[in-house]
């Protein structure tokens, strides 16, 4: 691979951590930690499938997305007070809610802005020199580690809190919903890329940019009917473990031992309830939301895009059946 330009974004550390440092560049933002897991470890499959190539300019590609995603990713917290999305899942008290929605910001916005910016680099990636067309079928050749990786840390308390736990004992379906709708957004996050990099007037670009950015953004306010779904409940009410720490400060003083079983026995089946319910409510919340996003992503598309997106769409599913 040729040397690192100083115009492209700053270079990531390889290998890139597999846990969070106590210091320096590559700690989680605040409220982060579930996807920062993911995308370390969707980073390091990225770059085995560099290894397995063995091809320098899918090598010197990848590695400026990869470079341009954390940049992004830097970013969030100096946009949200603009867009406000990040606010919507900041009291969520389950990790997998949060991972969700930051999984989905993160396809939804950072990506194509990423790839645009591969598209329009300078000096220019060896890849694009031909054209795009190689640089795509690398990107869609990528969908399987999604899947893969959202699976894995299904059993990971870090990414995944009370249901990581639970996901060490009884598989999960639950990653199959967010592995779906990210690789759908993937799909658009291509297109939107070309759009971006496609038009020539600045003011006009950045104009699609804020239009991607709004169509996100609505996405999760649309989550604002939900309020009455088990899962976003603990953002007012207390946590289950608090409910159950109370009870025991009450009656750990008791002289019998019959009603602090009871009272036991009663709080494990309270929370069992709700943990059943919560995850049906996550189920409902990662549906919904990727279905918000990526149906409002597609609805601004250009129909020349929306042509597009059906030919790439085509292709991914030949290479998916293949």
């Amino acid at each position: 691979m040729k040397a690192w330009s100083s115009s492209w974004p700053l270079r990531i550390q390889n290998p890139f951590p597999s846990a969070p440092p106590s210091s320096g560049r590559y700690r989680p933002l605040p409220g982060t930690r579930p996807f920062w897991n993911v995308y370390s470890k969707v980073t390091r499959k990225l770059r085995e499938f560099i290894l397995f190539r063995a091809d320098q300019e899918v090598e010197e590609y990848l590695e400026f997305l990869i470079a341009g995603f954390y940049s992004e990713y830097e970013r969030w917290y100096k946009l949200d007070p603009v867009v406000g999305y990040f606010s919507l899942f900041r009291r969520a008290r389950f990790r997998s809610l949060s991972l969700v929605a930051h999984a989905y910001f993160h396809m939804g916005y950072d990506l194509p802005r990423t790839i645009a910016d591969a598209f329009t680099a300078f000096p220019a990636l060896g890849i694009l020199a031909g054209g795009r067309n190689d640089a795509r079928k690398a990107f869609l050749q990528l969908n399987d580690v999604f899947p893969k990786v959202f699976a894995e840390e299904s059993r990971s308390y870090s990414t995944n809190g009370i249901f990581g736990i639970i996901g060490k004992a009884i598989p999960l379906t639950i990653t199959k919903i967010p592995s779906y709708w990210v690789i759908q957004m993937r799909t658009v996050a291509w297109i939107n890329a070309e759009m971006i990099a496609d038009e020539p007037d600045f003011k006009k670009k950045q104009q699609i940019e804020k239009e991607i950015l709004n169509c996100i953004v609505k996405g999760g306010q649309a989550l604002e009917q939900e309020k009455w779904n088990p899962i976003l409940w603990l953002t007012v009410l207390p946590a289950p473990t608090v409910t159950a720490v109370a009870a025991y400060l009450q009656y750990s003083g008791a002289e019998t031992v019959a009603p602090w079983v009871a009272l036991v026995f009663a709080a494990v089946l309270l929370v069992s309830a709700y943990l059943v319910l919560a995850y049906r409510g996550l189920e409902r919340i990662a549906h919904q939301l990727g279905q918000e996003i990526t149906r409002n992503l597609e609805e601004v598309l250009p129909p020349a895009y929306r042509e597009r997106l059906a030919f790439v769409r085509r292709e991914q599913d030949a290479g998916t059946s293949q």
